[in-house]
């Protein structure tokens, strides 16, 4: 991009943050789940329930703040109000880290805080005597170094680009310039070293700024909606099979059960099931966008009553044998009559009668059941009652595990290693997932 600079042509760069559409997704959920309208724009930027989340370090979840370092910062720091997670943002960086704990001390006890120069006070005051933004250097450069705003100007240019030629060239004139000002030595050349740092990595205040602001926003939601908020964040990370695991044991520390998918109630992504969070379709193996939008389109009539009924009403040629098999190994069927195990065994002959179903109603041509009268077949499936039960008999449920396992990439009904829990948390540091991250009967 530098030669695009070079010729006079304006630069911009935009980020594409996930934590955006997380932010969108969760505004929805909230509206769908509490029937609550949210302005994020309007959302005040003092609410306590948020600073004493973040205070404790609770920020899984959370845009540029879920970090184990950043939330040990947090819990120094202590945040009480908007600046604070702007300077956190700036601070939790290469070369400004090493003020977290000066700016921790300063903002229990203003008193301890201390300028090395009176002119710096003016400049630094707001972040406890700490060099956090690259406008404070700047303003530096010109009130010590007599610098011109321009001067100042390649100066931040210097350092956001980490240009260490620009830089050194630099020094020279910095070093005379506060020199002339009546500086003492020591202080500028501790100045100095603080701007040659600051080029391993510093943000410009306006910029912390729009990242502390998308980071309050989605600590305001975990805090006031939890569950939505985290149905959001898992959502966004359906895809990536090692931190959805995660998000749900964080889930379960929270007190929010994760549900497995139900064929009547679950939609493409997770969604909030009155406290809980039920898992989104579109995370089962093997059941990709088409299948489950013709499952949801299915249903929009009436909730599905039986496989039976699923196998004759869900279209055959977007729902599959195969997406079926795994929809009934994670649990989605466990609300209609039967087991698991009962399904698999069934599923062929369900199967084959729903497609026959479907191709003679393509055809314009319906069974006897179709004919009416007495005799026909109820209204909630078209043969659902001329079909045989399904058998209650499950499977043993280290068979289970092994199918959620295969279908879902996490275990949900229990945990293999729940036998070993106390043991290991008794000999362990750290929390284990929860033993009960989903409850279910499994009959």
């Amino acid at each position: 991009m530098k030669p695009v600079e070079a010729m006079g042509l304006l630069k911009m760069d935009f980020l594409g943050l996930r934590n955006l559409d997380v932010i969108d997704d969760a505004i929805d959920i909230i509206k769908r789940s509490r029937d609550v309208e949210i302005d994020i724009g309007e959302i005040p930027l003092d609410d306590k329930k948020t600073y004493l989340m973040l205070a404790a370090g609770d920020s899984t979840g959370v845009f540029q703040l879920e970090s184990e370092g950043m939330r040990k910062a947090m819990k120094d720091v202590n945040p009480t109000e908007f600046d604070d997670i702007i300077a956190l943002v700036s601070l939790y960086r290469p070369g400004a880290m090493a003020e977290i704990p000066r700016y921790a001390r300063g903002k229990v006890d203003p008193s301890t805080v201390e300028y090395a120069d009176p002119r710096l006070k003016a400049i630094t005051e707001g972040t406890y005597g700490c060099l956090v933004y690259q406008e404070q250097l700047m303003e530096i450069s010109k009130a010590l170094a007599s610098f011109s705003p321009a001067e100042s100007d390649d100066l931040r240019k210097a350092i956001g680009k980490k240009d260490r030629k620009a830089m050194d060239e630099m020094k020279d004139m910095f070093m005379e310039g506060t020199k002339a000002s009546g500086t003492d030595l020591s202080v500028s050349n501790s100045l100095w070293g603080s701007m040659t740092a600051a080029a391993d990595y510093s943000f410009n205040k306006s910029h912390a700024a729009c990242y502390g602001l998308i980071a309050y926003r989605t600590a305001y939601l975990k805090a006031n909606y939890p569950a939505e908020y985290m149905a959001a964040v898992i959502s966004s990370v359906m895809n990536t099979k090692d931190k959805v695991p995660a998000y749900i044991s964080r889930c379960a520390e929270m007190g929010i059960n994760v549900m497995p998918p139900d064929i009547n109630v679950s939609d493409h992504s997770f969604v909030v099931d009155g406290t809980d969070i039920r898992f989104g379709l579109d995370a089962v193996k093997n059941v990709g966008f088409s299948a489950v939008q013709a499952i949801l389109l299915a249903k929009e009539e009436r909730p599905f009553e039986s496989l039976w009924d699923f196998c004759e009403r869900a279209d055959s040629r977007a729902v599959n044998k195969r997406a079926i098999e795994c929809l009934i190994k994670c649990g989605a069927f466990d609300s209609l009559p039967g087991s698991r195990k009962g399904m698999l065994e069934i599923l062929p002959e369900a199967q084959s009668a729903g497609n026959q179903a479907q191709s003679d109603a393509h055809l314009g041509q319906g069974s006897i059941f179709d004919m009416g009268g007495e005799g026909g077949a109820p209204q909630g499936g078209a043969m659902s009652g001329q079909h045989p039960p399904i058998t209650e008999i499950e499977f043993e449920q280290k068979e289970i595990l092994a199918l959620e396992k295969e279908t879902l990439g996490i275990f949900l009904s229990s945990h293999p290693l729940d036998g070993l829990r106390e043991a290991l948390e008794f000999k362990s540091d750290c929390s284990w997932p929860s033993s009960a991250v989903v409850k279910m009967d499994l009959g």
